[in-house]
């Protein structure tokens, strides 16, 4: 097969995905269910290459939370879930904001041959790493039909995830030229309302969350579940070297 008829080949099926993706975002509660796409994931979830069939996981996965969110019950167990994620989330981005700062403060006033510049990442993210990443795995609900050989839901959230969006729910940052917000603290809440969430008395949401339920593929269900999260201050010693 020549290199010309490979890539009509391949402009055929992105056009047929394309189409494909339009029609999944089209679908309502009444053409399918949340339990109908994470069959169809699950089974379609190792097809090659990933490159093609990546948007149509995607655009499954958004029709899914679509879906849930909309039929989520905001019962007082679920709220308190949701609370509980809120907490963890906004006590994490304030340690990650705590060791950037800290960590700057340390590079401002270090003498060093080698850094002529520096840069800090600071980071949280979801982060499933099997079963103990769910609060309330249960492998008969969590498996089709107590089949093992398919992947869970989350694994297939979190490999799209890593793909298709950036992952992190918080973010800050700092280098040589910085200088240090005084706002950037109270940045960490969230000044508006949620897409997914009614207000809740008392609570105050932080940004990480608004993220987390508005701006990625895990639906209100999928949250309520969360266990882990990855917390990482990363830091870059760079050296500009060359004839002056």
């Amino acid at each position: 097969m020549t290199e010309r008829e490979s890539g009509e080949i391949f402009k055929q099926v992105s056009e047929t995905l394309l189409k494909t993706e339009e029609s999944i975002h089209r679908l309502t509660d009444k053409d399918i269910s949340p339990e109908k796409i994470e069959q169809i994931l699950k089974k379609t979830f190792r097809l090659k290459p990933v490159s093609l069939y990546l948007p149509i996981r995607k655009a499954y996965l958004q029709k899914r939370k679509e879906l849930l969110d909309t039929s989520f019950k905001f019962t007082p167990e679920n709220i308190e879930k949701l609370i509980r994620v809120n907490q963890i989330l906004t006590e994490n981005s304030q340690k990650v904001l705590a060791q950037a700062q800290k960590l700057y403060e340390q590079l401002q006033t270090q003498i060093c041959d080698f850094t002529h510049d520096f840069e800090i990442e600071g980071t949280v993210r979801v982060s499933y790493n099997g079963d103990n990443s769910l609060i309330d795995f249960d492998p008969e609900k969590d498996e089709i039909c107590g089949e093992s050989k398919y992947q869970h839901i989350a694994e297939i959230i979190d490999n799209t995830m890593a793909d298709c969006y950036f992952k992190n729910l918080y973010y800050c940052h700092y280098n040589d030229n910085s200088k240090p917000n005084t706002r950037e603290g109270k940045d960490i809440f969230w000044a508006f309302s949620l897409d997914t969430v009614p207000l809740i008395e008392g609570v105050s949401f932080c940004c990480a969350f608004h993220n987390l339920a508005d701006h990625t593929l895990y639906a209100l269900q999928d949250i309520v579940r969360i266990n882990d999260f990855w917390n990482e201050v990363k830091v870059r010693y760079q050296n500009f070297n060359g004839d002056v």
